[in-house]
Order: C-alpha cells, then sequence, then structure tokens
C-alpha cells in the first residue's frame, strides 16, 4: 500500500485551506481515494522501499510469536498483506498459517512481478492480488475467503455490533510500512506514523479512511523502519507523545524483531542506564521461566552504558575505546592518550608532548568532572524512586486498608525526606536536574505494575536483525505485533468518550516537564485549593494512589509517567464534568484549529 503521489506544497496548501480564498475541502471518500488508490502508470520505484531478503530471519520471528499462543491455528484465518514486495515474509506467514486466503496488495506488482507471479499461478493458490487497499476489505470482491465473507453478510444488526468491538481472530493483516514519505491531508512524514494513526482510529471510533477493524478487532503484523519505530513504541518516558499513548492504550504492543535497543545515550531515545540495566534483567528472568529461547545469533546485547559511567583511568581505556557511540570529549581524550603515547618515545618531540600532555589533562578533568555529576544524579533519582516504591509496597502489601500508607508518608512529610532531595537536585546546573528528571521517570515507568510503556512490558526480548543479511537496502528494521484490546472498546464504547479520551490525552501531552497538576489546572480552569478541583480530583482516585500509579504530590508529578489506565479514568471523568468543553471545541482542539 502506498499513499499518492500529493506533492509536498500541495498538502500544506490543504492545510491551510481556510486561508485560501476558493478552495475546496475534499470529502473522506475523495482522501480516501487520494491516499489508498493505485498512482498513475508511469511512477517510478520507490527506492526508499526495505524488502526483507532473509526466509531464516522471517522462520525464527514466526517461530518466536508462536511459541506464545498468539497466532490462530493453520487454515483458520485470512491474510490481507501490504506491499509484500519480495515475498519472503509473505511465503514464510503463509506455510506457518495456511490461510483461507492470502491477499496481496502490491500496487508495484510489475517490479516485484518475479516474486508475486509463482505465487499466484502455482497449483491450487490461495492467493489473490490487488492494487488497492480498499478491495481487499470488500465482501463484494472475489478476495476474502467465502467463509469469511458469507459469516460477516449474514449477520444481523445487533450481531454486527458485537463482532465490531470483539477480538477477530479470523483475519490478520500484515504490512510493510517502509518507503518515501507520504502527503495526505496536510500530514507529510513517514507512512508507518500515518498508518498506525489510522489503526487507532478504526479501532477507536468508525471514522478514517480504512476501517481495518471493522469485522473485528484485528491483530496487526507490522515492519516498520528502525528510525520511526520511537514514535510508536518509546523506550523512555521523555520521547512517550500522544500517538503512541493513544496506540498503548488501545492495544498490546510488542517487539518481535529490534536491531540493538540501545542507541546514542545522548538523543534521549534510550532510557536512563540504570533503568534499562533493571527492565532488562527483569525481562530475562519472565523469557527464562516462559521457556522461550532465541538463537544465539539473534540475542540483544546489554545495554551500553553512557561514556560518563566510566572514569577516564586506564583500566577503563579499552571500555572507552569499544563504545559504539564515543562523544566529543571522549573521542579527544583517546585521540590525546594515544599521540602523548606514542611521542613518548620520540626525543625530537619533546615540546609537542608538552602541549599535547597538558590539553589531555584538561580532557581528564572535564571527564571526571562529567562522570561526578553523573553519579550525584544517579544518587538523587534512585533516591527518588526508593521513597516512593518503599510507599506503593505498602499499598500493595494493604490494598483494602491506606492507613500504613498514609503513615509512612507522614512521616516522610514530617521528617522532609523527599524535601531533601529537591533541595539537592535544585542546586545542580539545568542539564544535570534534567538527568535527575530523566532517571527519575524512567525509574518511576518501572516502579507501577504492569509498567508504564508497553516496551518496559515486554516478556522476551526481540531477536537482533542483522541489516547487512536481513534487509535490502541494508537498513534495520522491527517487527512489531500490535494486538487491539477488547477492555479499551468496553470503556471508550461511544463518540462522545472517544473524544474526550482523545483531548485528554492531548492535554496530558502539551510538553515534556508539564506536571499533572498543572494539566488538571489547565483543564478544570481552577485552582488546587478550590472546592472544583477536589471535586474532580475525588472523582479520579487513581491519580493520587500509588497502588494504580498515581502519586501523593501531583506537582512534582510528570504527565508523561501517568499510566493509560488512570488517563482513561480521567477522561470518563471529564464526560460527566459539569463545565467540561463542548465536543466541537474538544475535536477542533485535538485537529489543531484552536489554541487554548
Amino acid at each position: 500500500m502506498r499513499l499518492s503521489p500529493t506533492p509536498t506544497r500541495w498538502a500544506r496548501a490543504r492545510s491551510k485551506s481556510k486561508a485560501i480564498k476558493g478552495f475546496r475541502r475534499l470529502s473522506p471518500e475523495e482522501q480516501a481515494q487520494l491516499w489508498l488508490a493505485k498512482p498513475p502508470p508511469g511512477r517510478s520505484h520507490d527506492k526508499k522501499r526495505r524488502d526483507i531478503i532473509n526466509p531464516n530471519l522471517c522462520n525464527e520471528a514466526i517461530d518466536l510469536i508462536q511459541s506464545t499462543d498468539s497466532l490462530p491455528p493453520p487454515g483458520t484465518c485470512d491474510v490481507i498483506d501490504l506491499n509484500p514486495g519480495t515475498s519472503v515474509w509473505s511465503d514464510a506467514l503463509h506455510r506457518a498459517l495456511k490461510p483461507r486466503r492470502h491477499v496481496l496488495v502490491e500496487y508495484e506488482k510489475d517490479h516485484y512481478a518475479h516474486a508475486i507471479d509463482p505465487l499466484l499461478h502455482r497449483e491450487g493458490s490461495r492467493y489473490r492480488h490487488t492494487s488497492r487497499l480498499l478491495d481487499a476489505f470488500d465482501l463484494n470482491q472475489d478476495l476474502l475467503s467465502d467463509d469469511f465473507r458469507a459469516y460477516h453478510r449474514n449477520l444481523l444488526p445487533d450481531e454486527r455490533s458485537q463482532a465490531r468491538y470483539s477480538r477477530n481472530r479470523q483475519l490478520i493483516i500484515t504490512t510493510n510500512l517502509s518507503g518515501r514519505a507520504v502527503g495526505y491531508g496536510g500530514y507529510d512524514g513517514p507512512l508507518s506514523k500515518c498508518f498506525m494513526d489510522a489503526f487507532y482510529y478504526s479501532i477507536a471510533s468508525n471514522v478514517g479512511a480504512v476501517q481495518f477493524n471493522d469485522y473485528g478487532l484485528v491483530k496487526l503484523l507490522a515492519w516498520v523502519p528502525e528510525e520511526d519505530k520511537y514514535s510508536i513504541v518509546p523506550r523512555c518516558a521523555s520521547f512517550r507523545y500522544r500517538s503512541s499513548k493513544l496506540l498503548e492504550a488501545s492495544c498490546h504492543i510488542r517487539e518481535i524483531v529490534s536491531s540493538f535497543p540501545n542507541h546514542d545515550q545522548t538523543t534521549g531515545h534510550s532510557a536512563w542506564h540504570g533503568a534499562a540495566l533493571d527492565n532488562c534483567r527483569e525481562v530475562a528472568e519472565k523469557q527464562r521461566n516462559a521457556g522461550i529461547e532465541v538463537p544465539e545469533h539473534r540475542r540483544q546485547p546489554e545495554p551500553e552504558p553512557p561514556s560518563i559511567f566510566y572514569l577516564p583511568v586506564a583500566d577503563n581505556f579499552k571500555k572507552l575505546l569499544s563504545l559504539r557511540n564515543q562523544p566529543p570529549l571522549v573521542a579527544q581524550y583517546i585521540n590525546f592518550l594515544e599521540k602523548v603515547t606514542t611521542l613518548e618515545n620520540e626525543e625530537l618531540h619533546w615540546d609537542e608532548e608538552k602541549k599535547d600532555r597538558l590539553k589531555l589533562r584538561l580532557l581528564k578533568n572535564r571527564m571526571f568532572t562529567t562522570h561526578n555529576q553523573y553519579t550525584k544524579t544517579e544518587v538523587i533519582a534512585r533516591g527518588f524512586v526508593a521513597l516512593e516504591r518503599e510507599l506503593i509496597s505498602l499499598r500493595r502489601q494493604h490494598p483494602e486498608d491506606k492507613t500504613p500508607y498514609l503513615d509512612r508518608l507522614k512521616k516522610y512529610q514530617e521528617n522532609a525526606a523527599f524535601a531533601e532531595l529537591k533541595t539537592r537536585a535544585s542546586l545542580m546546573f539545568k542539564d544535570n536536574r534534567y538527568h535527575v528528571d530523566k532517571g527519575r521517570d524512567d525509574y518511576r515507568a518501572l516502579s507501577h505494575h504492569p509498567h508504564i510503556l508497553a516496551w518496559n512490558n515486554r516478556d522476551f526480548e526481540p531477536l537482533l536483525c542483522q541489516p547487512k543479511k536481513d534487509f535490502l537496502p541494508h537498513h534495520p528494521m522491527t517487527l512489531l505485533e500490535i494486538t487491539p484490546k477488547e477492555e479499551f472498546v468496553k470503556r471508550i464504547n461511544t463518540s462522545l468518550r472517544w473524544i474526550c479520551f482523545d483531548y485528554i490525552v492531548r492535554e496530558f501531552d502539551l510538553g515534556k516537564k508539564i506536571t499533572v497538576q498543572k494539566v488538571l489546572e489547565r483543564l478544570i480552569g481552577q485552582h488546587p485549593d478550590s472546592d472544583v478541583y477536589r471535586e474532580f480530583l475525588a472523582q479520579v482516585p487513581s491519580l493520587t494512589d500509588p497502588l494504580y500509579g498515581g502519586h501523593h504530590d501531583l506537582s512534582d508529578f510528570n504527565a508523561r509517567t501517568l499510566p493509560m489506565d488512570t488517563i482513561i479514568d480521567v477522561a470518563l471523568a471529564y464526560e460527566n464534568f459539569p463545565f467540561r468543553k463542548d465536543e466541537t471545541h474538544m475535536m477542533g482542539t485535538v485537529m489543531g484549529r484552536h489554541s487554548l
């Protein structure tokens, strides 16, 4: 599947159509045609498409999914396969599932004819081909199996409504979401993000160009470019944006195949090193208890520590040299250390050696300073979390009685345990305060059960891909298994609730450092000391109860570490809030047409 070749400036003009006199906004049907229609003849092959070429990787990935009983029994389902390309993954999935029908949605069939035609023309083939995604979901087309079409055609209205919000085990969608950027409805960016947004909206409500879940809640197996996955499955709380929250709330998400998860620590995509190690050890124990075996060449290495984790001493030189990502300070230190060592044996260069030794000393001092700062931030972050986890432990031990928890909290407030840590953090430089907050948020994401973030809740480590052997071109990709939650659609089961939920998620995503208290003040329009604020807070007890991921001090609680179940609780309370915004205003805010 590919979006139509809408020029970027056309997409931008459509997003500003209100300001363009005489410009007609396209209807949903016309937008669907732009997004899903076959591109005009003569369009060149998408050179940014990444094809899976290693059948061994496909078989290992399917074996890993089947080891958790996540796939339906053979011969019981249909498969809709978007962008199969070389069809290596398609063939492996077909042999494992033996589907009643396997619909290949590929508009570049001429380019991939060498791979697709043999599948279509083999004797007794259950493969079918179409160039349009809409046709694959059309019961009037002879694409899906007769059993599937007959069942959904004969459903009564009440039965159809029940089936719409129940798990459909008779259909699986798989897709390759690599390729050129797309332009659709003012959006200009990766296909993966556009597709995931459409998939979410098809779960939550009957909107969007494609109703992926029109026949029930359908499992999705999606190959996503590695660089795009962090907006779908973030590794840390600081990169937990609205789109990933919506998907996390509505779906169970698992990574089946991935590249090395701990990229450059300086980018912020990675979790705080201590929290990442704690999570990896927990996952290793889960995997061992479940008896899940991963081939040796596909095992993930432990997360690599940041360079400031090491002191600039002789024993750590080899460790610094082996780091995949060396910041400029470490690279300069290694360079000058090797240079000085070389010049020590050359008497003619003693002046140059003296200058280099001075530079080396300055670099060592800077590295010592950054290491000491890192150690202090780690101590403060762990101090915060240790106190919070002790309170959480008390609530778990006495779920029906809050007295032990309140007594311990009162004790901490009297001896200023939290206040002392806050004071120590406030005396640090801005960068170090940011590191304290990041470490604290990532540790806190592991305190609640289930953990915050789909990544932290994984039952096994994903298979390690090898781009030079597995993909063409040689760029890494991630295989995601996304299964919609029935419990989500049972709670968000009306259009008003869906609008409130979408609006609340947007309000909780206005900044990396915004606290829960500030969000509630903005949402309710009242000061925390007001009766209205207290009454609303009483409607959502999970906000302040650590047993459900809440916190006793909402002014010191980052909104991005709030569990999605609690955000759903807020949305349901906001639905009945007498002073809430009307539906039109909330929809306009979500779509970016209002600035409050």
